[in-house]
């Protein structure tokens, strides 16, 4: 029963967890594909101007950028409703491809923006991949349920699966 318990609680907090990278990626995604020049003069907001700090603005590569998170918010997304193990890993390997060299720029660019935002900008994008990181290992100590596919199968289409 113990095991049972914890199960349920790893599940719930990588579901949590990946809804919440799901929500950021779709925001910002989303934003830049919609208003790509308003993401590069507003991002974050509260009057911080952190994309513009890095001219020159290119609408191509802010619509592609939003798409890209979009399309990783879309797997995050699906990850958290599957609850698969081996789907929640691969859907945050491919946000941790995205994330890190994102932050290894950032963080190899410094003096772009005043202290105190350089500060918060390096925190912003190092969380997610902190929490990226706190998922991807809770994930090897959950053992998601089958999917309805799969408990119709029977037994012995699912015995080479990684559950």
């Amino acid at each position: 029963m113990r095991a049972q318990v914890r199960g349920n609680h790893y599940g719930d907090v990588l579901r949590g967890g990946l809804a919440a990278l799901a929500t950021i990626a779709a925001l910002t995604g989303g934003w830049a594909l919609v208003l790509p020049g308003s993401l590069y003069r507003d991002f974050p907001g509260l009057g911080m101007h952190w994309v513009a700090a890095a001219p020159p603005y290119s609408e191509n590569l802010v619509t592609d950028f939003g798409a890209a998170l979009l399309g990783i918010a879309a797997g995050l997304g699906v990850a958290a409703v599957l609850g698969q193990r081996r789907v929640v890993q691969v859907v945050l390997l491919a946000a941790l491809v995205q994330a890190v060299p994102h932050l290894i720029f950032h963080l190899s660019h410094p003096d772009l923006l005043p202290a105190g935002q350089e500060v918060a900008s390096r925190l912003a994008l190092a969380v997610p991949v902190g929490l990226t990181l706190g998922l991807l290992w809770l994930s090897r100590h959950h053992n998601a349920k089958p999917t309805v596919a799969a408990e119709t199968m029977g037994p012995s289409s699912t015995a080479g699966s990684s559950r």
